[in-house]
């Protein structure tokens, strides 16, 4: 019989196999860009610490590989939904009632209520289409215009 593999006798800690192996570069990255990335998406101050800390210790290893180097990932910069918040206060009251919009008009047309007059259902989902099309234009920004299709920015009447 063969003997079984040996198994290295400290544990793999952020991608370093061995105090004499190089560490995996792509793992220590994965790693770093999963932890930037829990800690920005988290609300607990104790797990963003926490993510924040594995980020900055696998940028020290990734600092001693031969890797080019990069400056560390800024924490405390503002990100691009901050930003659009800043920018655009009523984002998310329109946001959400584009959605209920949405929803009442799926829920109307299954149970038979869309009619006639403002409430047909040409001119809901008309109301809904112009919601989403303003939501996509703050998303973006100028880069919207320059994008989106023509049709698309009709803001009233028929085609």
């Amino acid at each position: 019989m063969t003997d079984p593999p040996s198994r290295p006798e400290r544990p793999v800690a952020l991608g370093v196999a061995a105090q004499d192996s190089p560490p995996d570069l792509n793992l220590l990255l994965a790693r770093e860009q999963d932890a930037i990335m829990r800690a920005e998406a988290t609300g607990e101050t104790g797990v963003r610490d926490e993510q924040r800390a594995l980020a900055r210790r696998a940028r020290v290893l990734i600092d001693s590989t031969p890797f080019p180097s990069r400056k560390p990932h800024d924490f405390d910069a503002i990100t691009p939904a901050q930003q659009r918040a800043m920018d655009f206060p009523e984002f998310d009251d329109l946001k959400r009632r584009v959605k209920e919009m949405d929803r009442a008009l799926a829920d109307d047309f299954a149970e038979g209520r869309v009619g006639t007059g403002s409430n047909t259902f040409q001119h809901r989902s008309r109301v809904i289409r112009q919601g989403l099309q303003k939501l996509e234009h703050m998303r973006l920004g100028p880069v919207a215009n320059e994008r989106s299709d023509p049709e698309t920015l009709l803001v009233g009447g028929d085609r």
